[in-house]
């Protein structure tokens, strides 16, 4: 009996001391956080610089500003009154988080929102292969966006434009309006927008000058020199507007 119970405690002794161990194993420092091993699968940044799959053994990251700006926005639930009901929510993994942190330095500051109420993950758009959408500054990632054709930093900068431009004033938007060819009617109390006939650097951006000003900027920032051609007007604008807020970041 007593041989049985001296074994027993040297068991749950040895077990206390393995559970301690593997705590402190996977502690950080208070300014840092635990990132998992993962297969990291390869990628542009948004620099175009490429990054090669490998697999990535667990470590302790310092918390960037990107990190402490929106890891809290990160969400796994499906966003309320999301309006396309056929898309399906998903959890994000430990690897796609330090991508969309690593994006997010990139991004510049002047497309940080403050109001934007979540970053959410889905598995494919309704409009496959788009990688990302917004709604009402609730922002859908979809698996698309980590391919590598896309570039993350990209997709991120061109939904927060979206963001952008809900919080610009009025007097602010009209300019873009009238200096890129929108223009406005009102059909039964609704504002009926039309687009200028030609000169979109993607075909949506007839859809709303919304849309074509978050195509925009996204060219601006890492396609300038065919938005100066396709759309000199809009270079221009975003250039004397918004130029100084926009800055693109070296990684």
């Amino acid at each position: 009996m007593f041989l049985r119970f001296f074994f027993t405690s040297l068991l749950l002794l040895a077990t206390g001391h393995l559970a301690l161990a593997a705590a402190r194993s996977d502690s950080c420092p208070t300014d840092s956080y635990r990132v998992r091993s993962t297969d990291r699968k390869a990628y542009y940044r948004g620099n175009g610089t490429f990054v090669r799959a490998t697999h990535v053994e667990s470590y302790c990251r310092s918390k960037s500003a990107s990190y402490l700006f929106w890891s809290g926005k990160l969400n796994d639930d499906r966003p309320d009154n999301w309006p396309l009901k056929k898309e399906i929510s998903t959890k994000w993994t430990d690897e796609q988080k330090e991508r969309l942190y690593e994006a997010m330095a990139e991004v510049p500051n002047g497309l940080w929102s403050k109001s934007v109420k979540g970053i959410y993950r889905f598995l494919k758009s309704r409009d496959y292969p788009n990688p990302g959408s917004q709604y009402f500054s609730k922002i859908a990632i979809y698996d698309s966006a980590f391919d590598i054709e896309h570039r993350l930093t990209a997709v991120l900068a061109h939904e927060l434009a979206h963001v952008l431009y809900d919080e610009l004033p009025p007097a602010v938007t009209d300019s873009y309006e009238n200096a890129t060819g929108w223009t406005r009617t009102l059909h039964s109390g609704i504002i009926v927008y039309t687009g200028r006939k030609d000169g979109y650097v993607e075909k949506d951006g007839d859809f709303s000058p919304t849309e074509d000003f978050a195509n925009n900027i996204e060219y601006y920032l890492f396609l300038p020199a065919i938005l100066k051609s396709k759309t000199p007007t809009a270079f221009e604008w975003i250039k004397a507007n918004l130029g100084d807020k926009i800055l693109m970041r070296a990684k």
